[in-house]
């Protein structure tokens, strides 16, 4: 007995169907996860997609004021201060919305310290790490290690206006150990919102890309 001709149709229809689909299924399904976008840790400071195994770890901002340290101006970084005088801060801070230094004018070191779990302290992408401070205000200077790579050039009366300038550097591996700390020192005017922006390690391409829609 020959099949109905309306049955025949469904048939092909049916076969017509089940080819595309499975022409179409490696489309349909998601492939392997990518790494995730860098996103702040909730302490103003960013960190690579999880993926990559080198990524930086154990991030944490830290203030002192200056005048704690010294009676007068620091020229280098207070590496030997104990941790007996640091506070620990979210970033983006401004230290006269606080109770912490509300009213205080003058200079605020911040240290931001991270790990690198990488003995050859790159990614696994082998693009060399960057660091980002979003803000600094009103001026400022940055350090990784005892080298300098920023410094305004006014850090007294009258002040450089850095207000929320973003800044990028790329971080050459000789600076660059398992264990690391940029200084980031800030002078500021307490009625002027004092203070510092977010701040990014990761790699460079990364950071480029955020610096760019800063």
């Amino acid at each position: 007995d020959r099949p109905m001709p309306w049955l025949a149709r469904l048939w092909q229809g049916a076969l017509v169907w089940a080819l595309l689909l499975a022409l179409m299924w490696p489309l349909l399904t998601p492939g392997p996860a990518l790494a995730a976008d860098p996103s702040p840790d909730g302490r103003g400071v960013t960190q690579p997609g999880s993926l990559d195994r080198c990524a930086p770890q154990d991030m944490r901002v830290r203030a002192v004021p200056e005048s704690r340290l010294a009676s007068s101006p620091l020229t280098r970084p207070p590496s030997s201060a104990p941790d007996a005088v640091w506070t620990d801060v979210e970033l983006p801070d401004n230290w006269n919305r606080t109770k912490r230094w509300r009213g205080m004018d003058g200079a605020v070191w911040y240290r931001v310290d991270w790990t690198l779990p990488c003995a050859e302290h790159t990614s696994t992408a082998q693009t060399p790490w960057a660091l980002r401070v979003d803000s600094v205000n009103m001026a400022g200077e940055v350090w990784v290690g005892d080298t300098l790579f920023w410094r305004d050039r006014q850090l007294s009366e009258p002040l450089s206006i850095s207000w929320n300038v973003s800044r990028m550097w790329v971080l050459p591996q000789a600076v660059l150990a398992r264990h690391n700390t940029a200084w980031v020192r800030v002078v500021g005017v307490a009625v002027m919102s004092p203070g510092m922006g977010v701040v990014e390690v990761a790699d460079a391409n990364t950071v480029l890309q955020h610096q760019k829609t800063r």
